[in-house]
């Protein structure tokens, strides 16, 4: 419970960080086979 607690807002920033990461490099993946066809 308390490790959950004091992991819980560094778990959300780093986890808000790699979807926006993960996001990013699937938009950007989806572009350039878009521009492959």
């Amino acid at each position: 419970m308390v490790m959950e607690q004091t992991v819980a807002p560094i778990r959300g920033r780093r986890g808000f960080f790699l979807a926006n990461l993960l996001g990013f490099g699937a938009a950007r993946a989806s572009l350039e086979e878009e521009a492959l066809r």
